[in-house]
């Protein structure tokens, strides 16, 4: 009786201890929940802050009653009031002919090098390439954890861009100029999640009608594929299948290795690449891996020309770990 006794005291002061500590705990969680929310309260600019660094939410899919900004020349439907615009002929400007205003139009949203587009939080951004002779190696801006473009803190000047205030400016200067936008330009993509995020932020008409493109990756580590590659790269594939009228496509696969005798597995991303069609030329640059030529053949009648390059075979030291963890190892090309 008394051994009995004991076990049930002895249970009884175990689940006692155990809830008193669970308890200690929830509370130390609950005051530091609470501490931080009354912290961010007097500081919001710190609270931005770290919003930033966690990232921002996926681009926004485009409403499908959203009206379109370029003017029609179909009739609106007797049901649907037709939108208000205006001619603007009492400007001067649309008094010139169409030549010489695709002229003007050309020479502000046209950019002479690449245009980097990223994600950022809820919608896509652009940035037009700084590097010298296309290298992008001062066009890194500030990244979140989640790779998406860190957001503006409270009273921090947008940057200044020359396109958007011309294409706002009226519908009939919408209308006229922004398929230049699309066929004017070299689009440049670091991440394959932008590239999925394109059907959902650009109408089918505007996707149709980008004509340049390049997609820089770090595609290998060691002799294995970089698994978020890996996992978007076929439906990335997908979207630039979708996109039926590109003259020019650029994929530039870079490979870190430790050791030189490592081969890059290209037979896996190749395979999905058959699907893309361009008009002119579609160019893939690899690091170096044996007979191009074998590696082609081996895959079947393929639309692209395989280029070798010594320059994306990049020797990685496991010492050089100042970038972050391991998903930061490397930073963007």
């Amino acid at each position: 009786m008394a051994m009995g006794l004991r076990s049930a005291f002895e249970w009884l002061i175990g689940r006692l201890f155990f809830a008193a500590l669970l308890a200690v705990v929830w509370s130390v969680w609950a005051c530091s929940i609470v501490i931080k929310g009354v912290y961010y309260i007097f500081h919001p600019v710190e609270f931005v802050k770290m919003l930033r660094l966690r990232g921002g939410s996926p681009p926004k899919s485009l409403p499908r009653s959203r009206r379109s900004l370029s003017l029609s020349s179909e009739q609106p439907r007797a049901s649907k009031k037709p939108p208000r615009t205006f001619t603007q002929l009492q400007s001067s400007f649309f008094k010139l002919p169409a030549e010489l205003r695709q002229l003007v139009y050309r020479e502000i949203l046209a950019s002479p090098v690449p245009i980097h587009v990223r994600r950022t939080h809820r919608r896509l951004c652009s940035m037009p390439c700084k590097g010298a002779h296309h290298s992008h190696g001062n066009c890194g801006q500030p990244l979140s954890e989640d790779g998406t473009v860190t957001r503006r803190l409270p009273g921090e000047a947008p940057r200044q861009d020359k396109r958007l205030p011309l294409l706002r400016s009226c519908r009939r200067v919408y209308t006229e100029a922004v398929e230049l936008l699309y066929t004017a330009n070299t689009l440049h993509f670091d991440d394959l999640q932008t590239i999925q995020c394109l059907p959902r932020c650009i109408t089918p008409r505007r996707l149709s009608s980008i004509r340049f493109v390049t997609l820089d990756l770090l595609a290998f580590w060691d002799a294995t594929v970089n698994p978020e590659i890996l996992e978007a790269w076929k439906p990335a594939c997908d979207v630039l299948a979708g996109m039926q009228d590109i003259s020019e496509l650029t994929i530039t696969l870079h490979w870190r290795s430790k050791w030189s005798t490592d081969k890059a597995p290209l037979s896996t991303l190749l395979d999905p690449l058959k699907d893309i069609k361009t008009s002119k030329s579609f160019i893939v640059e690899v690091p170096p891996n044996g007979d191009p030529e074998s590696i082609v053949d081996g895959t079947g009648d393929v639309p692209f020309t395989l280029v070798p390059d010594a320059s994306l075979k990049i020797q990685r030291h496991d010492k050089c770990i100042w970038w972050g963890g391991q998903s930061k190892l490397f930073p963007r090309f």
